[in-house]
């Protein structure tokens, strides 16, 4: 279950989505919408949770037809870079790479960055545990494409943030 805030930031919020999209979670919504109302005044939700949870590429890829769960691929916490590729797990760190498949043939990726400080991710191992050769991003929450990348692609990731492509 998706919470809003005031319990989280907007980068914690963004962050706890992506999970739930490339986990490919059902998508439950719990709000007092007589309260939270966009348009009320006294309101407490602030303006961009409502473009956040109804995110069309987002909810597109939680949606998926092949419904396959996502993983994390690799992770900055110890034995997170395991080269293994058939590792079934690879434990939690501050910075992190999940992928999920999509019934096309794409991949859904996560970068996600729980930490307190920027930080740059290299998907390049991913990306060559996914058999990927040229890539193309495109950044769901900003809903914009980032261009096409051949055997690596780096991100400088916001704190606290997730990006999926």
């Amino acid at each position: 279950m998706t919470q809003l805030p005031p319990t989280l930031s907007r980068a914690e919020a963004h962050l706890y989505f992506a999970t739930w999209i490339v986990m490919r979670s059902p998508l439950i919504l719990s709000a007092d919408f007589a309260h939270n109302a966009p348009r009320r005044s006294g309101s407490n939700w602030p303006s961009w949770i409502l473009p956040l949870v109804k995110n069309e590429h987002a909810i597109a890829i939680s949606q998926d037809a092949l419904s396959a769960q996502g993983h994390r691929l690799w992770s900055s916490g110890v034995n997170g870079s395991n080269t293994n590729a058939s590792a079934v797990f690879v434990p939690p760190g501050e910075l992190e790479i999940w992928s999920g498949p999509l019934a096309n043939g794409d991949s859904a990726v996560m970068l996600a960055n729980r930490g307190e400080r920027i930080a740059r991710i290299n998907n390049t191992f991913a990306l060559q545990k996914l058999g990927c050769v040229n890539v193309s991003v495109y950044d769901v929450f900003g809903k914009r494409e980032l261009g096409s990348y051949a055997r690596r692609y780096i991100r400088t990731s916001c704190v606290g943030y997730a990006f999926v492509a």
